[in-house]
């Protein structure tokens, strides 16, 4: 099966998912997740995994973005699909 290669943007709890519509009203793939793990990847950024009821996704983030938004494992975000591209 390919893997699916998702842009995304992690959303952190703060916010109410009514004001994404007004943060970015082109994107309209938002879903509500769960932080199951945060690991390092290299010196910029992180890999945050997301368990959407069940579905797990990947997205790669700055550590800046990741602090910015404090993240932290088990808490609640929201998820904006921007673009997907699927790999072979």
């Amino acid at each position: 099966m390919p893997a699916a290669f998702l842009s995304v943007t992690v959303i952190s709890a703060a916010f109410d998912p009514s004001i994404l519509a007004i943060i970015n009203e082109f994107i309209l793939n938002i879903f509500p997740a769960v932080i199951d793990e945060i690991v390092p990847e290299g010196k910029a950024q992180v890999m945050v995994r997301l368990d959407m009821s069940g579905k797990i996704l990947l997205a790669c983030v700055t550590r800046k973005s990741a602090t910015m938004l404090k993240l932290e494992v088990g808490i609640n975000v929201f998820v904006q699909v921007k673009s997907v591209a699927i790999v072979s």
